[in-house]
C-alpha cells in the first residue's frame, strides 16, 4: 500500500507512521495509544504512498498478551480499502442528491411496495393528497387515490413487462374528491 517494499517497515527504515495523511496523523495516533486500553480496534484513515498518492486502508489492531498480563505484541491488518470507500462515498453522494430531489420537489412523488401501500411520500405528495402525515400515508393504498382504480392493474402490467411505467398522465384525486393530474 505504501509503495515500498515491506522490508522498509519491517527492518524500521520508515514507519507507517510515515505514510498517514496529516489531518488524520493526531486520531491515528490515538487509535493506537487507546488499543492498550481496548484490548482491540478498527480504524479507517488515510495514508500517502510514497509517490504521493492518497489512499484509504482500514486497520484492525488486536494486543496480545503474555499469561502475565504484560504486552506480548500488538498485531495489525491493514487493508486498502480506496475503492470501496470511494464507491461508499458516491453512493451517498447519489443518495443525498435523492433525497433533496424528493424533498423538495412540488411534485408529488412516493414509493409503493408491490401491493400498492405507500411506503413513503414526499411533503408535496401528502399536501396534494389532502392527508395530514406520513403515518397516514403508510395507513393507505395508493388505489385509494385513483380516480379509475383500473389504471393501477395497467400501470403493475407496464412496470412488469417494460421494467418501467412511461404513462404520462393520470389522474388522482385528494381526500375531499378533488381531482388533478
Amino acid at each position: 500500500y505504501y509503495g515500498v517494499p515491506p522490508s522498509y517497515i519491517l527492518n524500521k527504515k520508515k514507519s507507517i507512521f510515515d505514510f498517514i495523511y496529516d489531518h488524520d496523523r493526531q486520531a491515528v495516533f490515538q487509535h493506537y495509544v487507546d488499543l492498550f486500553d481496548r484490548g482491540s480496534a478498527e480504524m479507517t484513515y488515510r495514508i500517502v504512498t510514497q509517490n504521493g498518492e492518497v489512499k484509504w486502508v482500514f486497520d484492525y489492531g488486536r494486543v496480545e498478551y503474555l499469561k502475565t498480563g504484560e504486552v506480548r505484541r500488538i498485531n495489525h491488518i491493514i487493508e486498502d480499502v480506496t475503492e470501496k470507500k470511494q464507491a461508499l462515498d458516491e453512493l451517498h453522494a447519489s443518495e443525498q442528491k435523492y433525497r433533496r430531489i424528493f424533498e423538495c420537489s412540488k411534485d408529488l412523488i412516493f414509493i409503493l411496495s408491490p401491493d400498492g401501500r405507500i411506503i413513503d411520500i414526499n411533503s408535496a405528495g401528502i399536501q396534494l393528497l389532502g392527508i395530514d402525515n406520513q403515518e397516514e400515508a403508510e395507513n393507505r393504498t395508493i388505489s385509494d387515490f385513483y380516480v379509475d382504480r383500473k389504471v393501477r392493474a395497467s400501470l403493475v402490467n407496464e412496470m412488469t413487462e417494460q421494467g418501467e411505467a412511461t404513462r404520462e398522465r393520470l389522474l388522482i384525486k385528494n381526500v375531499k374528491g378533488e381531482e388533478f393530474e
